[in-house]
C-alpha cells in the first residue's frame, strides 16, 4: 500500500512533468538560427549571384584563382562597366570582444547611413531595400495607432532595416563569445552572407550561436539570432567578409535576450561612421 508521503510526491511528480510538457509546447518561438526560406525575400536575394559578383569587385576580393569560367567572364565584363572606387575599413568600434584584426566597412547603422559607402554600393542596395516588405508593415502601422506612445510616422515604421554593413576578419580572427547590444539585437534578427571563405572544417571558418554551430564558406546565407551568447571566428589564411544585415523581426518572434548596453564611448564611434 501507497504511504501518504509517496502519494503526494509522485502527484507532485506529475504536476512537475505536466509543467514542463506545458512549457516546451507553449513557450515562445526561440532559435538560434532561422531557415532562410522563411524569409522568401531575404532567400531570393541570397541568390542573386551576378549581384555579388559585383560586390566582389567593389570589395576587391575577386580572386581569380577561385572563379570558375564562367564567373571570371562575368567578373571581367563587370570590371569593364563599373569604376572602382577605393573603399575605407574602419576598426571594428569595440576591441573589447574581438581577437586579431576585424574591420568594419559601414553602410548603414542604427537606420543611418554613411553616404560615400552607400553611394558606392547603391545596386546592392536597390535590392537590400525590397527586403524592407520582410515583415507586416501594416501590422506596424495598426500597433503604432493602437499605441499613442509609439512613432506612426509612414517613413519610420516602414523602414525595417536598421544596419547594413561588411565586416572583414583577418586570418586567425575571431569575436568573442558576446551578446550584441540590446538596442542593436533584441528587436532585430540577423541575415549575414559570407565572402571569400574556402574551408573545409567548421573549425575554420563559422558562427556559433548558444552552443549551436555553422560553418560558412564563399556564397553561404544564414540568419541568427545575435541579442544571444554567439561568436565568430576565421583561421584561415585569407580575410573573410560578412556582409550583415540587421533587420526587423517578425511579430511571431519574441523579443531578444541581451541585457548588455552600448557604452557611451562605443555609442560615438558608431556615430562618427555615419553621416545622417
Amino acid at each position: 500500500m501507497i504511504s501518504q508521503s509517496t502519494a503526494i510526491t509522485i502527484g507532485i511528480c506529475i504536476i512537475v512533468f505536466i509543467v514542463i510538457i506545458f512549457l516546451i509546447i507553449f513557450s515562445p518561438n526561440r532559435r538560434n538560427f532561422y531557415s532562410i526560406d522563411k524569409f522568401p525575400k531575404l532567400e531570393d536575394f541570397s541568390k542573386k549571384d551576378n549581384l555579388f559578383l559585383e560586390t566582389l569587385v567593389r570589395l576587391n576580393i575577386a580572386d581569380s584563382e577561385n572563379l570558375d569560367d564562367d564567373e571570371f567572364k562575368k567578373i571581367e565584363a563587370i570590371k569593364e562597366r563599373i569604376t572602382v572606387e577605393e573603399i575605407a575599413w574602419e576598426k571594428w568600434p569595440d576591441q573589447k570582444i574581438i581577437s586579431g584584426n576585424i574591420e568594419i566597412l559601414p553602410i548603414k547603422l542604427n537606420f543611418k547611413y554613411n553616404k560615400k559607402n552607400q553611394a558606392i554600393f547603391s545596386n546592392l542596395l536597390d535590392y537590400i531595400n525590397m527586403i524592407n516588405e520582410i515583415n507586416d508593415v501594416n501590422d506596424a502601422i495598426n500597433d503604432a495607432i493602437n499605441d499613442t506612445n509609439k512613432d506612426t510616422n509612414k517613413d519610420t515604421i516602414k523602414d525595417s532595416i536598421k544596419n547594413i554593413y561588411f565586416v572583414k576578419l583577418a586570418p586567425n580572427s575571431q569575436f568573442l563569445e558576446h551578446k550584441g547590444y540590446a538596442t542593436m539585437t533584441n528587436d532585430t534578427l540577423r541575415f549575414v552572407r559570407c565572402f571569400n571563405s574556402y574551408c573545409y572544417e567548421i573549425k575554420e571558418c563559422g558562427i556559433w550561436v548558444d552552443h549551436e554551430s555553422k560553418k560558412m564558406i564563399d556564397g553561404d546565407s544564414l540568419i541568427y539570432d545575435a541579442s544571444k551568447i554567439h561568436s565568430l571566428h576565421n583561421n584561415t589564411v585569407d580575410d573573410v567578409i560578412y556582409l550583415v544585415i540587421d533587420f526587423k523581426r517578425p511579430n511571431e518572434i519574441p523579443a531578444g535576450y541581451s541585457d548588455v548596453s552600448m557604452p557611451k564611448e562605443i555609442e560615438i564611434v558608431y556615430n562618427s561612421l555615419v553621416d545622417e
